[in-house]
C-alpha cells in the first residue's frame, strides 16, 4: 500500500528566480502556494521562511522531500532556498 502527502516541491523551477529582486509573487508563480510558513532570526536580516515538502510511503520505504524557501522580511524578495530529501525503511529489518 502507497501513501502519499503534501506535494513533491519544484526544484526545477528555482532557477526562475533572482535573489534580491524576485517578488514574493514571482515565488508564488514559480513554486505555488507553500504548505508553511516559518521565521528564520538572523542578526542583519530577518527572514520569512516558507515551506514546500512531500512524504511518500511505499513497501516499507519512506521518502521525504523538503524545499526551504527565505525571504527577506523587509523587502519581501526572494533571499534564496535550502533544499533536501532524504529516505528511510520502516518496521522491523532482517
Amino acid at each position: 500500500m502507497a501513501m502519499e502527502g503534501g506535494k513533491r516541491p519544484p526544484v526545477d523551477k528555482l532557477a526562475q528566480l533572482t535573489v534580491g529582486r524576485s517578488t514574493e509573487g514571482d515565488i508564488v508563480a514559480a513554486l505555488g502556494q507553500p504548505q508553511g510558513h516559518g521565521g528564520v532570526l538572523l542578526p542583519e536580516t530577518p527572514q520569512d521562511l516558507w515551506v514546500y515538502n512531500a512524504e511518500q510511503i511505499n513497501a516499507g520505504q519512506m521518502h521525504m522531500q523538503f524545499l526551504l524557501v527565505f525571504v527577506d522580511h523587509k523587502a519581501r524578495t526572494y533571499d534564496g532556498y535550502l533544499w533536501f530529501r532524504s529516505g528511510q525503511l520502516m518496521g522491523p529489518q532482517q
